[in-house]
């Protein structure tokens, strides 16, 4: 007797209940137990052996009863527990499969230390170039929407698709577009997400608050004051590190030895406080990172030694 012959099986079950099973029909039920214990070796789906357990568990207390009263042997209580999963796995999967939550979409983290840059393409085609010392989160397979989690700084090229808006999420701050290329800058340290736009148009928002962007420009949200900046920049200044461009416009001196820590993966000290008077303005590609110190060095007056991955700045720059 297969699985297909439900109603016979039901009728069997009766009988047996009824205490009137021939000893031919309790062959019939060990040969089902036999061929069920030979299905538990296959493979199944994990809802397939969930609506197995919750069946079973389902009848077990039922079954339980049926021994007590009956005195039924343990092998035979195997025998017919397995054939009855079987007969109302047939008329219940349906249910309790419908009753399962849908399969989570499984996340991918893609993380970049100092010193380091990826590009990655994401499942809908798009591209992401991430700085160093950043992270993206986002699913294997884009559903409804297109969303990622970024912490760090990232160039997007972002494939259009008007039916799935494309949502980069950096704490409370929600990037929305539907096709274009953007950096933003948000490490958590400055306290600060920025948003520049290269080409196509750009929703920035949080809470109640939003603002369009277009190529050229750039929204700024200051966490601690709570302060949104909108202005026109020089694309160049913002978005060179993607070309490989270690770019200084008009930074302190402690500011371009934070971004030359996370460039070449160095720990930078300093042996006083330093002011904020100097106003770097330097482009350094390809350079290592001795290079790029000695010329600072020219223009800042400082001096600086290097002990493997630590390097420690002496004497107050532009002072």
């Amino acid at each position: 007797m297969g699985l297909k012959d439900k109603k016979k099986l039901q009728e069997l079950l009766r009988k047996y209940e009824q205490g009137v099973c021939t000893q031919a029909e309790r062959e019939v039920l060990h040969l089902l137990f036999d061929s069920f214990q030979r299905d538990e070796e296959m493979s199944y789906s994990t809802s397939e052996i969930q609506v197995r357990a919750e069946i079973f568990t389902a009848l077990n207390q039922r079954i339980n009863s049926e021994i007590r009263d009956r005195h039924v042997p343990q092998r035979m209580f195997l025998q017919i527990a397995a054939s009855i999963l079987l007969v109302v796995g047939l008329g219940l999967s349906g249910y309790f499969i419908s009753k399962t939550p849908p399969p989570q979409v499984a996340q991918v983290i893609k993380t970049t230390e100092r010193g380091q840059k990826l590009t990655v393409t994401l499942p809908d085609g798009s591209v992401v170039q991430l700085n160093s010392g950043s992270r993206i989160i986002y699913p294997e397979v884009f559903e409804n929407t297109r969303e990622i989690s970024l912490s760090g700084e990232a160039f997007f090229s972002v494939k259009k698709n008007p039916d799935k808006p494309f949502v980069v999420h950096t704490g409370d701050i929600h990037t929305k577009v539907l096709g274009t290329s953007f950096n933003i800058h948000a490490f958590p340290s400055d306290k600060q997400v920025e948003v520049t736009v290269a080409t196509g148009r750009v929703n920035v928002s949080r809470d109640q608050e939003s603002v369009d962007l277009v190529p050229g420009e750039q929204v700024a949200y200051h966490g601690e004051s709570n302060q949104w900046t909108h202005r026109q920049v020089d694309l160049e200044n913002y978005l060179a590190w993607k070309d490989g461009v270690l770019n200084f416009e008009g930074t302190t001196i402690e500011k371009a030895m934070e971004e030359i820590s996370m460039w070449y993966d160095v720990d930078v000290s300093f042996d006083q406080p330093q002011s904020n008077a100097c106003d770097l303005k330097m482009k350094f590609k390809q350079l290592s990172l001795t290079q790029v110190l000695d010329q600072i060095k020219l223009v800042t007056g400082i001096e600086y030694e290097m002990k493997e991955r630590e390097v420690k700045v002496m004497g107050r720059a532009c002072h």
